[in-house]
């Protein structure tokens, strides 16, 4: 099969709402379908043959059982939320760690040299004897 053909099948193949095994079988009968065709046909010949990936995919569709399609956009939207809340969950860890790295140190600068909190844990002590 051409490359041409490998992409036409892939996109309709991203339309189709169904069980593995049920699209692993549509699109087999698709490829089955373009292989019969002459030669190797390009991208434009397949649409023009066959119709857009969109048509090919809502007329494939008709043959999938309502069930089987239903729990195929279930499993779809269960990835989709659990992506959000790991996305979620990391923004909320990185917000805290800046938070936390914001508040933990502060920097000062004495006599040209830079000195944090953190590295001295009496520099705050030693800048404000300096201020007075």
């Amino acid at each position: 099969m051409s490359k041409a053909s490998e992409v036409y099948v892939k996109r309709v193949g991203r339309r189709l709402c169904a069980g593995s095994a049920t699209k692993a079988k549509l699109l087999d009968g698709l490829r089955g379908e373009i292989s019969q065709l002459d030669g190797e046909p390009g991208y434009d010949e397949l649409v023009s043959a066959f119709g857009s990936p969109d048509e090919v995919a809502e007329e494939l569709q008709c043959s999938v059982n309502e069930a089987e399609a239903a729990s195929a956009r279930s499993k779809s939207r269960r990835i989709a939320i659990a992506l959000g809340v790991v996305a979620a969950v990391l923004v909320v860890t990185l917000a805290a760690y800046v938070w936390y790295v914001s508040d933990s140190a502060e920097v000062y600068v004495v006599r040209g040299d830079i000195v944090t909190t953190t590295d001295y844990p009496l520099a705050n002590t030693m800048f404000m004897r300096m201020i007075k």
